[in-house]
């Protein structure tokens, strides 16, 4: 009777051994391959005359062009800069610069000062606190500097931001 208790018993044990493999080998193929991304913060500024509103969109694993584009699209969404600005391209110096290219619709379209100031700190203040390292901004239009966007800021040159990083 023992013995019969006994093989019992054995046979039990192993068939639960069986069981707990076969389970965690499921649950090793259902998260194999499956990849875990921190969402991060691309940080958006829009500067106004008495203060500034901020903002943040969450995405997974952005490269630096789809940081910058999911910017530009925020910063129209809020009216910061006109709505038909393109952002032809970018480009981040060792020296912390970051150079944004683009189209003349955001000279053209820009024509009162607190516009230009809106628009011009609005896009520097946002790409500081986006990409980490970086101190400045130097805007060009259709890939040259301008003295101006519509003659209120000296543009020529790399912009610092409005307001100390956070």
């Amino acid at each position: 009777m023992f013995r019969k208790v006994l093989g019992v018993a054995v046979f039990l044990f192993l068939i639960g051994l069986l069981a707990y493999f076969l389970f965690e080998r499921r649950q090793q193929d259902e998260t194999e391959g499956v990849v875990r991304v921190k969402k991060e913060e691309i940080p958006v500024v829009v500067v106004g005359w008495d203060e500034e509103e901020r903002g943040s969109v969450f995405l997974d694993g952005a490269t630096p062009e789809q940081r910058a584009r999911i910017i530009i699209d925020e910063l129209r969404k809020k009216g910061a800069i006109p709505t038909q600005t393109e952002l032809i391209d970018m480009a981040k110096g060792k020296d912390g610069t970051i150079y944004l290219n683009f189209s003349s619709d955001l000279s053209l379209s820009v024509r009162e000062p607190m516009e230009e100031i809106r628009a011009v700190y609005s896009i520097v203040d946002s790409f500081v606190l986006a990409f980490p390292g970086s101190q400045r901004v130097q805007i060009l239009i259709e890939g040259r500097a301008m003295p101006t966007i519509s003659g209120l800021l000296f543009t020529y040159r790399p912009l610092e931001p409005m307001k100390e990083a956070e």
